[in-house]
């Protein structure tokens, strides 16, 4: 994670963001034909999937504020992921 800027804006209200989220699994996991090559095929595709995980400070920090009372990511294991298809939860 790096931060979005050098300026820290206070804000009121959440934002909103584009982050996928997802409890216990990486959230818009790709299952690519990769995979399915003996030995190397599954360390290839996780590599390919981590670089797709980079999110910003500022909308990790926006998103555990808006969820904060949200009982679904209570006491589990959040993933989040930039959802190139707009706004999430």
């Amino acid at each position: 994670m790096a931060p979005a800027g050098t300026q820290i804006t206070v804000l009121d209200t959440p934002r909103g963001n584009s982050l996928a989220a997802e409890i216990d699994i990486p959230p818009l996991w790709r299952d690519l034909f990769i995979y399915r090559l003996p030995f190397i095929g599954p360390f290839l595709s996780l590599f390919g999937e981590f670089l797709r995980y980079n999110t910003t400070l500022e909308d990790n920090a926006d998103f555990i504020a808006a969820n904060l009372t949200n009982d679904r990511f209570v006491g589990h294991r959040v993933g989040v992921i930039n959802d190139p298809k707009g706004k999430q939860e």
